[in-house]
C-alpha cells in the first residue's frame, strides 16, 4: 500500500471503516469491550472500547469516525461543524456499562483515513467546551501506521476488504425468503446453509425457425374482375393491418429502416383505404338498385370499380412490403440454418450477434403468433452447470417463477468468493439484487449504479494495475424492476460497460416473459428444471445426507405423481422436501401444498422476497379469473385455450378489464403461458387445482355433479380435480354420502356402469381415507 489515497481507497463505505477499525482495536493490547453502536445507542459515539485506568479501573473511549476528508472551520463548514457536533454529544451523554451504572466518555478520537488540516483539528478542539473531556485524531499515516503495527496483513493484497466485503456478501445472499415462507406456512425451520443445499442447475437454449407464409399468403397479391363477398374483404383488409404493425415491430427491432417501414405502411394504407371505398361503392349501387330492399352487407357480394387501379395499388403494396422483410428474410434463413447444422463450439453458438437475430424472432412470434410467423423447426442446445467459466461474454439467464435464478447468483457469488479468498481463481464477485436499486438517471453510469451499491468499488482496478482476472457482476431480477425505463437502462448501461471492458462479465436474470431489443445483445440462455440426479442431490442435502430419510422420501413421493412431477421445479420441490423433513412424511393432503404453491405465484414469492411490483389487479380478482380460465379449459378436456376466449371469461368476471393487461400480469406471475394465440397453465396440476376451487363455488352443485357423474362413467381427465374438491371441502364423511348419491345417479342411467362406477366411488372413497385419516367410516 503505497500512498495514503490507496489506504483510504480500501474503505469503500462508512460502516466497512468501522468494521475494521473495530477488528484493529481488538488487536491492540489493553484494548477492551470493542463494540461499534448504532441507531439510539449511538449518541454521537460509532465506537466505544476501554481501556485500563488508575486503581484497575476502566477508561470509556468513543471514536467518531468518518469516511470523508473533515476540512474547514467548525463554526462554519458541514463538514467540521459535524464532526464537532459529534464529539461534543459523545462527551456529553453517558452510557450504561454491564452493570447498569452510567458511564462517561473519558476519550473521543476523531478517525478518518484522509489527513486532517492542523486548521481543522485545532478549529475542533476550540470549538468544544474546556474540561468536558479529552479529544484525539487519528488520521491518514497515523492511522495507516497502526494498521501496520497490529494489522499487517490488513495491508497484505486488501486482505480485509475483501473479507469484510465477503462478510457483508454473506449476509446479502442469506435465504431470507424461503424462511419467511417457511414461518408463513409452517413448513418448520430453515438453518440450512446455501451452501450446503444448493444444487447446480443446468441450462439449455431454445433456437426457433420460422417462416412468413401466414404474413405473405394474407396479403392481396391480385384485385380481379371476380366476385367479392364482404368476409373475402375484411381478409384482405385485415391482411394489411396485419403488414403494417408487424413492419413497426420491424423497425422497432432495427431489422427495417424507418424509411422503408414507412413507405410500407402508406402503400397498405392506401390499399386498404381504396378497398374500402371500393367495397363501400358497391353496396350503395345494390341498395339503388334494390328498390327499397334491404341489403345485407355481411352476406353482400360484388363486383368492385376500379379494378386496374385497386390492382395497382396492390402491386406497389407487395413490392414495398417485400422490401421492408427483406432484413428478417435473411434472418429467418440464418436460424434456419443454425437449426439445420449448429455451429460448433461455445463461442461460435452463443454469438451475441446471431443472439439477437434468434431472440427477435421469439419476441416477435410471441407477440404476433401464428397470424405472421409458423414455427418450422427447433434447435435446443443444452450447456454444463460451468457455462459461466467457460463462456467469458455476458448472459441473460432466465426462468419461470421458483426456478432458482436468484438461488443461482447467490451460490456462484459466494463460490466466486471463495475461490478468490483461496487464491484457487481471481474473479470478483458483486451480487445486485435489482429490487434494491434506486433511480437510475441518465448520467448515471455502470459503476455508481451498480459496483458501488454493492460496496465494492475500492476493489475494482486503480491506475491500470489488475487487481483480478475478471468482475463478474450478477444483476439479479430485472423482472423484479418496477420502471420499464430503468429496465432498459440497465441492458443499456451493462452492454456499454461489457463493450469497454473485456474483463467485466455480466450476469444478468430475470422470468422468462421479458423481452426486448434491449436484452437481444446478450445470449439468452434458460435455467433447465431438475432432472432426477438433481432431484436426488438436493433431497439428500437437505436430510444431510441421511440415507434411511432419503430412501424412505423416494418411497412416498413415488406413489404421489402430481408432486413427484412438481420436483423438477426447484423451489416447489424445496417446499416439498422441507415438509417431509418436519414431519417424515409427505402429507397425506397434498392439496396444502398446492394452496401453497398457487398462492405463492399469485404474489407470494413477491410477498416474501419483499419485492412490491405495480400491479392493476388484486390477488384475489386474478385468482377469480384464473378459476374460471381453469374451468373453462378443463371442462373442454384440453390443456389450452384460445386467448379470445379468455378475453370473453376475463370480462364476464371482471367485468371493465382489459385482458392484455391482466394477461400480462398472470404471466408474470407464472400460473399461465402464452402460446402464441392461446394460453395455458404453466403446469397441468395447477389447471386442474383451480377447476377444483371453481366447483367449490358452484352454488347448486349441477357442475360438479356432472363433473364426478362423467368421471363415474369412465373419464379420468375428472380423477384428480375430484380428489382435490374432497380435500378443499373437508368434511369426510359428507364426502362419502355425496359420492353414494352420485353412484345411485349414474347406476340409474344405465346399469351397465354400476360395476365401472362402484370401482370408482372405491378409489375416490380411498382417498378420502388416506387425507382424512381421523375421520372413521366404511370405504
Amino acid at each position: 500500500m503505497a500512498t495514503i489515497e490507496e489506504f483510504a481507497a480500501t474503505f469503500p463505505t462508512e460502516r466497512v471503516l468501522q468494521q475494521a477499525l473495530a477488528k484493529l482495536l481488538s488487536k491492540i493490547p489493553d484494548h477492551t469491550g470493542v463494540q461499534i453502536l448504532q441507531g439510539n445507542d449511538e449518541l454521537g459515539k460509532d465506537i466505544i472500547f476501554y481501556t485500563p485506568a488508575a486503581f484497575g479501573r476502566k477508561d470509556l473511549n468513543a471514536c467518531v469516525v468518518k469516511n470523508t476528508r473533515i476540512t474547514g472551520d467548525a463554526s462554519t463548514t458541514a463538514g467540521a461543524r459535524t464532526v464537532y457536533n459529534q464529539a461534543q454529544q459523545a462527551l456529553d451523554t453517558t452510557l450504561l456499562d454491564e452493570n447498569g451504572h452510567e458511564q462517561r466518555v473519558r476519550r473521543v478520537f476523531i478517525i478518518t483515513p484522509y489527513p486532517i488540516p492542523p486548521a481543522t483539528t485545532a478549529s475542533i478542539c476550540g470549538a468544544l467546551r474546556s474540561g468536558a473531556g479529552d479529544v484525539q485524531f487519528v488520521s491518514g499515516s497515523t492511522l495507516l501506521g497502526l494498521f501496520k503495527d497490529y494489522w499487517p496483513e490488513y495491508l497484505a493484497d486488501e486482505y480485509k476488504l475483501i473479507h469484510v466485503y465477503a462478510d457483508a456478501l454473506n449476509q446479502k445472499t442469506t435465504a431470507k425468503e424461503l424462511q419467511g415462507i417457511s414461518f408463513q406456512y409452517q413448513l418448520g425451520t430453515v438453518d440450512a446453509d446455501i451452501k450446503k443445499v444448493y444444487v447446480k442447475p443446468e441450462f439449455h437454449r431454445a433456437v426457433h425457425s420460422y417462416s412468413l407464409d401466414p404474413l405473405l399468403s394474407a396479403l392481396p397479391t391480385a384485385i380481379t374482375d371476380r366476385v367479392y363477398t364482404a368476409d373475402a374483404i375484411k381478409r384482405m383488409t385485415a391482411g394489411l393491418r396485419r403488414a403494417e404493425e408487424f413492419i413497426q415491430h420491424l423497425v422497432e427491432w432495427e431489422v427495417c429502416d424507418r424509411e422503408a417501414g414507412s413507405l410500407a405502411n402508406v402503400a397498405c394504407d392506401n390499399l386498404d383505404q381504396a378497398l374500402g371505398k371500393a367495397w363501400s361503392l358497391a353496396l350503395r349501387s345494390r341498395a339503388a338498385s334494390a328498390s327499397g330492399a334491404i341489403v345485407q352487407a355481411e352476406s353482400f357480394s360484388a363486383r368492385l370499380s376500379n379494378v386496374r387501379d385497386l390492382n395497382g395499388l396492390a402491386q406497389i403494396a407487395l413490392r414495398v412490403v417485400h422490401d421492408a422483410l427483406r432484413g428478417l428474410q435473411a434472418h429467418l434463413d440464418n436460424a434456419r440454418q443454425y437449426v439445420d447444422r449448429p455451429p460448433d463450439g461455445l463461442a461460435q453458438g452463443l454469438c451475441a450477434a446471431d443472439e439477437r437475430i434468434y431472440t427477435m424472432l421469439d419476441e416477435m412470434a410471441r407477440t404476433v403468433g401464428a397470424s405472421c410467423l409458423r414455427e418450422e423447426g427447433e434447435r435446443q442446445t443444452s450447456f454444463a452447470t460451468s457455462l459461466i467459466d467457460e463462456y467469458a461474454g455476458a448472459l441473460f439467464l432466465v426462468a419461470p417463477a421458483g426456478f432458482g435464478k436468484t438461488s443461482f447468483c447467490r451460490w456462484h457469488a459466494l463460490n466466486d468468493l471463495d475461490l478468490l479468498l483461496q487464491e484457487h481463481a481471481k474473479t470478483l464477485p458483486v451480487y445486485v439484487p435489482l429490487h434494491q436499486l434506486g433511480r437510475i438517471d441518465s448520467s448515471t453510469d455502470f459503476k455508481a449504479a451498480f459496483l458501488r451499491h454493492a460496496g465494492v468499488s475500492a476493489l475494482l482496478p486503480k491506475h491500470g494495475q489488475v487487481a483480478h482476472d475478471r468482475v463478474r457482476v450478477y444483476l439479479d431480477g430485472l423482472d423484479e424492476v418496477a420502471s420499464e425505463t430503468t429496465k432498459r437502462r440497465i441492458g443499456q448501461l451493462a452492454r456499454e460497460a461489457s463493450d469497454n471492458d473485456p474483463s467485466l462479465q455480466v450476469i444478468i436474470t430475470a422470468r422468462d416473459y421479458v423481452y426486448g431489443p434491449w436484452t437481444a445483445w446478450m445470449p439468452r440462455i434458460h435455467l433447465s428444471g431438475f432432472g432426477e440426479k438433481q432431484v436426488q442431490e438436493l433431497v439428500a442435502n437437505w436430510l444431510d445426507h441421511d440415507d434411511e430419510r432419503v430412501a424412505l422420501f423416494f418411497g412416498q413421493i413415488d406413489k404421489v405423481e402430481a408432486l413427484k412431477s412438481m420436483m423438477v421445479v426447484p423451489l416447489l420441490a424445496t417446499l416439498i422436501v422441507l415438509v417431509f423433513k418436519q414431519t417424515g412424511k409427505l402429507p397425506e393432503n397434498k392439496t396444502r401444498l398446492y394452496e401453497i404453491f398457487v398462492d405463492l405465484h399469485n404474489g407470494g414469492w413477491d410477498l416474501a422476497k419483499g419485492i412490491q411490483r405495480p400491479s392493476r389487479f388484486s390477488a384475489a380478482e386474478k385468482m377469480f379469473v384464473l378459476k374460471r380460465i381453469a374451468a373453462r379449459v378443463h371442462a373442454a378436456k384440453r390443456r389450452e385455450i384460445l386467448d379470445d376466449h379468455c378475453a370473453e371469461l376475463a370480462k364476464d368476471t371482471l367485468r371493465k378489464v382489459e385482458w392484455p393487461a391482466l394477461k400480462s400480469e398472470l404471466v408474470r406471475d407464472g400460473l399461465i403461458l402464452p402460446l402464441g394465440g392461446m394460453v395455458a397453465f404453466s403446469h397441468h396440476s395447477f389447471q386442474e387445482f383451480l377447476t377444483a376451487k371453481h366447483l367449490l363455488g358452484d352454488p347448486d352443485q349441477f357442475q360438479l355433479n356432472a363433473s364426478c357423474e362423467k368421471y363415474l362413467q369412465g373419464s379420468d381427465w375428472w380423477f384428480e380435480v375430484l380428489c382435490f374438491h374432497i380435500d378443499l371441502v373437508g368434511k369426510p364423511h359428507e364426502m362419502r354420502q355425496w359420492l353414494d348419491e352420485r353412484l345411485a345417479a349414474v347406476c340409474k342411467l344405465s346399469s351397465s356402469y354400476r360395476a365401472g362406477a362402484e370401482a370408482r366411488v372405491a378409489s375416490l372413497k380411498g382417498h378420502i381415507a388416506m387425507s382424512f385419516p381421523y375421520a372413521t367410516g366404511s370405504v
